[in-house]
């Protein structure tokens, strides 16, 4: 999946932002993150390739990946907490991993994306900016000049 992606970034256009996704393309997206099925294949490696391949930017492709994730992700805490809580009691190690993933899903979402990554093949180079917008804390990359 990784050398997919390498390519799919290499050679996509670059043109599309998160606000032009279309339901055809979540539609999508929302095919690629079947791929996940197979053994050692990464749920966010599949729909970023997928965002990539739709011509959206990198920042766009990351972030809606991450967008895709909530329904599943409130599927899976609807089903399973009401019966972790059954069987183990609602205990410090499951307190911790709630606030664990709270704080990990907010960098990824927030902060990661923007930092850049070798395997979304961001421009670590380019300029960050914090911006406070609604009391929300946003990272923007600003690609630098070649």
């Amino acid at each position: 999946m990784g050398v997919l992606l390498w390519a799919v970034d290499r050679w996509s256009a670059r043109a599309r932002m998160i606000g032009e996704v279309t339901m055809r393309d979540a539609v999508i997206v929302g095919f690629a993150q079947v791929l996940a099925l197979i053994p050692g294949v990464s749920r966010s490696g599949s729909t970023i390739t997928a965002g990539r391949f739709l011509k959206l930017d990198r920042p766009s492709a990351a972030r809606f990946s991450f967008l895709m994730s909530m329904p599943i992700t409130l599927a899976a805490v609807i089903l399973k907490v009401p019966e972790a809580v059954r069987s183990e009691g609602i205990s410090a190690p499951l307190v911790a991993g709630v606030i664990a993933a709270a704080i990990s899903s907010w960098l990824a979402i927030t902060v990661l994306p923007a930092l850049g990554s070798p395997l979304l093949g961001m421009d670590v180079l380019g300029r960050l900016r914090w911006q406070q917008d609604a009391g929300v804390m946003k990272v923007e990359l600003k690609r630098a000049a070649p």
